[in-house]
């Protein structure tokens, strides 16, 4: 390293010092360091230029559709004047309009009985087909057997109602429906009503 000093005459006199082996090094690592971060500065302008992607086009979501409809409108049900040992059944066609994989069950709601006369019915469902008036059950068909009362107050809701229908597609499933009136009712049911509404719902049994 070289030095300047003036003298008095106005010369500059030029002296060599030496720098001691610790300045030495702390020196040439400035050195080595700068170097370092201009060349990092250098390769990472370099390779930012540089790029590639793909793209997957054209994703769309689109919500199912659920819907079921039946062949009746009207009640299934509105009998008079019933007496001890009656019985009576009728059919409704329920049809997967929606064409939605799922699983159909049978549920009552909107169950009324303040004279608790459910309990001398008993209700038979069974699941089938039909061709022109004559109704197949199906194997194992019978999917409900039990009293009026148990049916109003437990199959009350989707997770707790009965089926074994599961429609892949826009099928059609009949339900037959048997009510019998016991034979041993007594007296003091006499002139007084039960009503329910028979519902039938689907739910999605996979996503797909």
């Amino acid at each position: 390293m070289t030095a300047f000093k003036t003298r008095r005459d106005g010369r500059v006199l030029r002296k060599k010092v030496r720098l001691s082996r610790r300045a030495r090094m702390l020196r040439a690592a400035a050195v080595v360091a700068a170097l370092a971060v201009s060349g990092f500065s250098v390769s990472q302008a370099s390779y930012s230029a540089f790029s590639s992607s793909v793209s997957n086009t054209g994703n769309s979501w689109k919500t199912a559709t659920l819907s079921l409809t039946s062949n009746v409108t009207s009640a299934l049900f509105t009998p008079a004047n019933i007496f001890p040992g009656q019985s009576a059944s009728n059919t409704i066609s329920i049809t997967n309009a929606g064409g939605v994989i799922g699983g159909v069950k049978a549920y009552a709601t909107n169950a009324s009985d303040p004279s608790s006369i459910a309990q001398y019915f008993t209700v038979t469902i069974v699941e089938g087909s039909m061709s022109g008036s004559t109704f197949t059950p199906d194997q194992n068909g019978t999917i409900y057997n039990d009293s009026l009362a148990k049916f109003l107050t437990q199959d009350t809701s989707y997770s707790t109602g009965v089926g074994n229908w599961k429609p892949t597609n826009a099928t059609t499933k009949t339900y037959q429906i048997t009510w019998t009136f016991s034979a041993s009712a007594p007296n003091a049911v006499q002139g007084k009503t039960v009503s329910a509404d028979l519902t039938w719902e689907i739910q999605p049994s996979a996503a797909s």
